[in-house]
């Protein structure tokens, strides 16, 4: 047949002549012919065919005579689809129970499927392994290598052609290492001199009686522990040493028993040719008029004079030109998104002041230049508001006067000055009045309304600090100014564009909570996205601020929502700061970033879908409750098709369930409330299983009831 649910497949028809006699039949998936003596001939045409695996398929029919004589081939095509939903169970698994050696025998691993066994898997976790992992082998396993010694547990898996993967069975082995003998270095090897502070390693080998788990380098003779930090798994390939000379460098090894080696050393004399400053060329020293977010230019020369590229670059502006550690405002260093030119991100730089900025180069062997001489610029003058802190585009007016106390203004002038939160006015934290620049009084709480996306649209928005900061200047733009060189992701909405803001009065090292009112209360799941000159665009939530990768990168700069109003609360000269100024004691805290609402239906591949309204009861998707519901989804519910299809509903509804929850902060409580038996489970599951969790779960029950039926049954009260 051209098709077949089954790896047995009937053949139909398969005749063959002979000028005396055929005397064997034989059906084969090549086409090279086969002896007359192989293995497999039949007295009679066979009347099916059992192949190994699903897919297109094609089987060759041969004929022999008592002559040894066989036949040409005749062939037909069969695709073989199998509909298996039934996974393979592992009916036996048997380890030693005690071990002297990492490496275990598995003395029993079976399995049976209703069609076949394909795969078979060892884990160290309980958690179920995806039919595409890597380690499945296609015969059991004779054993297992385990990592470190211990008390340890195995599980073994089995799965079939069509991605079923069965239930484990585990077994304990407690791992006693024998090992008294230290490693050997046998031989190492770095050059007598390099130019570069980072000297390969030539040669580093070590053997041992077991097994060599670590090797480490150090200058100095004294062994280092087995459990000190710098050991890695393998040889390492080159050392970076701090600077130029004569320098000893020691190499050690280590074994799982701990035994560290005797070690062996080299020498090497490091000498660096002298680097060249870059040279500025825009501005120029002296500049005025300078654009409140210029764009700093040097020029180098790559390769250097070691041969070495451009690696990175150091970026510097000082308020007073001493680049002291107080006075640097802008610090982008070791910057390899920016190597020649960088464009210095609005809300930094204030009008009419003069500043001086300096760079160095760093090349490909981590060896920096002197930096260039400090180049002095003013920027340009700017008309401010009254309050010396919101350039005149972006003021806020009402009837053609600025509005600088928002409890004096009537309904109707309120909304003549354009779309403004009403929690400004009227709400349990409003700060009515503008609070900021030079005349501020530290002794309230400072604020700063101003038009949104760079004074396009009527949007308004305000900044609110506490008591004893102050602001001393507000600017807004949108992500098309040509000051941010990347984008946010496509699927994050920045409603309001970007809100530039310096706060000043802030104690070194300390944080200060940003309070940001937008025209509607944002949603229990915004974000801030923050720009940064030298890793772009970073994600702040409740839990720290991440990078692209979602690495996360601080826990000290986070963003919450608080009745409608984004809260952020930055670090002084933390990952989202820039600023790095010190004004009498007092820090300086500078920021270019955006509210930003993410879309109510999941962007991209079904990986970055999230639990909404987990998300809109929790307030982020990095939440840690979240985060196990998300695992479980992955691990139990998207491996099977009941599940997949579950989590298919849920994708179409919770949406609009999110939005109602995430609008309620009792109904956000009541979802967190009615969540936390799932979540238990959840992770029950994770840890132990399905099936174990399931097994706890209906015991519990039939205790409740067994109490409730001791309790209320023979009053027959239910």
């Amino acid at each position: 047949p051209a098709t077949a649910a089954s790896l047995t497949v009937p053949i139909t028809t398969f005749t063959a002549t002979d000028n005396v006699g055929v005397t064997g039949y034989l059906a084969t998936e090549t086409a090279q012919a086969p002896l007359a003596g192989a293995a497999g001939w039949t007295a009679q045409a066979p009347a099916n065919y059992t192949f190994a695996t699903a897919g297109a398929k094609t089987l060759y029919a041969w004929a022999k005579d008592a002559a040894g004589n066989v036949s040409a081939s005749l062939s037909a095509a069969v695709t073989i689809t199998l509909s298996d939903a039934t996974a393979p169970t592992v009916t036996a698994f048997v380890i030693p129970a005690t071990s002297s050696s990492l490496v275990v025998p598995v003395t029993t691993f079976t399995a049976t499927d209703n069609v076949a066994v394909t795969g078979y898997l060892l884990t160290e976790t309980a958690p179920s392994p995806s039919p595409g992992a890597a380690g499945w082998t296609a015969t059991a396993p004779a054993n297992y290598s385990f990592t470190t010694a211990g008390a340890k547990t195995l599980y073994a898996w089995a799965k079939d052609a069509a991605g079923n993967v069965s239930t484990s069975l585990n077994a304990a082995v407690t791992i006693t290492l024998t090992d008294t003998t230290a490693p050997t270095v046998t031989a190492f090897v770095i050059p007598a001199t390099s130019s570069s502070l980072t000297v390969p390693v030539t040669t580093f080998t070590a053997t041992d009686n077991v097994a060599i788990t670590g090797y480490q380098l150090t200058e100095t003779a004294v062994a280092p522990a087995a459990g000190a930090a710098g050991w890695t798994a393998t040889a390492p390939a080159n050392h970076v040493f701090a600077s130029e000379g004569a320098k000893t460098l020691y190499a050690w090894a280590k074994d799982a028993a701990g035994h560290v080696s005797a070690s062996l050393s080299a020498a090497v004399t490091i000498t660096l040719s002298a680097l060249p400053a870059p040279t500025v060329v825009s501005p120029a020293s002296g500049s005025v008029g300078v654009s409140l977010s210029p764009v700093l230019q040097i020029a180098t020369v790559f390769p250097d004079p070691l041969g070495q590229a451009h690696k990175a670059t150091d970026w510097q502006i000082s308020r007073d030109g001493t680049f002291a550690a107080g006075t640097i405002l802008f610090s982008s260093l070791n910057d390899a998104a920016n190597l020649a030119s960088i464009t210095i991100p609005p809300g930094l730089l204030q009008a009419s002041t003069l500043y001086t900025w300096r760079a160095r180069t760093i090349n490909s062997a981590n060896q920096a230049s002197p930096y260039s001489a400090g180049s002095t610029f003013t920027t340009m003058a700017l008309a401010m508001d009254a309050t010396g802190t919101v350039p005149a585009a972006l003021t806020v007016r009402s009837g053609g006067v600025q509005v600088t106390n928002l409890s004096t203004l009537t309904p109707a002038q309120l909304a003549a000055a354009g779309n403004l939160s009403s929690q400004l006015v009227s709400g349990p934290n409003s700060v009515p009045v503008v609070n900021a620049g030079a005349g501020a009084n530290p002794a309230l709480p400072g604020m700063v309304i101003a038009k949104a996306n760079g004074g396009a649209g009527s949007d308004v928005v305000g900044v609110v600090t506490p008591a004893g900061a102050v602001i001393q200047s507000v600017t807004t733009t949108n992500v098309a100014d040509i000051a941010f060189k990347t984008t946010p992701p496509p699927w994050v909405n920045l409603p309001y564009g970007v809100i530039s803001f310096r706060v000043g009065g802030i104690a070194p090292g300390t944080s200060v909570a940003v309070t940001v009112y937008t025209p509607t209360d944002l949603p229990a799941g915004a974000m801030w996205y923050k720009y940064t000159p030298a890793r772009g665009w970073l994600k702040i939530d409740a839990t720290g601020t991440y990078d692209s990768s979602n690495t996360l990168l601080s826990l000290n700069t986070y963003f919450t929502v608080v009745g409608g109003r984004g809260v952020l609360t930055i670090g002084d000269n933390d990952v989202a700061d820039f600023s790095s100024e010190v004004v009498a004691g007092q820090a300086v805290v500078a920021d270019p970033g955006a509210p930003a609402v993410l879309p109510d239906t999941p962007q991209g591949s079904d990986d970055s879908k999230g639990c909404f309204i987990a998300t809109a009861a929790f307030g982020s998707s990095l939440e840690p409750h979240v985060l196990v519901l998300r695992e479980f989804r992955d691990t139990f519910l998207m491996t099977n098709a009941a599940g997949r299809s579950l989590v298919d509903l849920y994708y179409r509804v919770s949406p609009e369930i999110a939005k109602r929850v995430a609008a309620s902060e009792s109904a956000r409580m009541w979802v967190r409330l009615l969540l936390l038996p799932v979540i238990a489970l959840s992770i029950l599951s994770l840890k132990a299983g399905v099936t174990a969790s399931l097994a706890l779960t209906a015991v519990l029950v039939f205790v409740f009831w067994g109490l409730l039926w001791r309790r209320f049954g023979r009053r027959r009260v239910w």
